[in-house]
């Protein structure tokens, strides 16, 4: 069994499960904003979805984004997270512009938790994970392979079809 892991007040891995809650706001006041709900919801983590904010690629903008939503969250854990385009998000950046982005996140010491895209470059990978560890960062691997998950719903549409199909001849015999 993998230990329970302390994101601000709360263990991952113990107790019940956890519940977070995404922030996509495109400006700090729709931002700030999204957070009076949110507090009222009391969520385990308020994921800050950084690929939607339109100054993301401004270092100085994002920190005091970070900031002032790291200020009004109190002591919900935040993750922070760029999803790349081609994982899904809003934007396309380099491995170099990935990689600095994540660098100022870590930085601008406001995330609990960072969200690593593990198809990037290994080597690159495990930097920003020693930099992350080395600001208490917790890091959270993520893959999304969309051309698996059509693969499996290819499959188990075919399955259901075969399945009715077999079920519509036990019916007629």
């Amino acid at each position: 069994m993998q230990p329970a892991i302390k994101l601000r007040n709360i263990e991952l891995g113990s107790g019940r499960p956890k519940l977070a809650v995404p922030i996509t706001g495109t400006t700090i006041n729709d931002i700030l904003a999204a957070t009076t709900p949110i507090l009222a919801a009391q969520p385990d983590v308020v994921e800050w979805r950084i690929d939607f904010f339109k100054d993301v690629t401004n270092p100085e903008q994002l920190k005091s984004a970070g900031q002032q939503l790291r200020q009004a969250l109190g002591d919900i854990a935040l993750l922070t997270t760029f999803r790349t385009k081609g994982e899904g998000g809003e934007l396309a950046l380099s491995d170099t512009e990935y990689f600095k982005l994540c660098e100022t996140v870590l930085d601008g010491g406001f995330t609990d938790a960072l969200d690593v895209e593990r198809y990037h470059d290994e080597q690159a990978v495990k930097q920003i994970v020693a930099a992350a560890h080395e600001h208490q960062v917790v890091v959270i691997m993520s893959n999304h392979d969309f051309d698996k998950r059509r693969r499996l719903l290819r499959s188990l549409s075919a399955l259901l079809v075969w399945s009715i199909m077999v079920l519509m001849l036990l019916r007629w015999l």
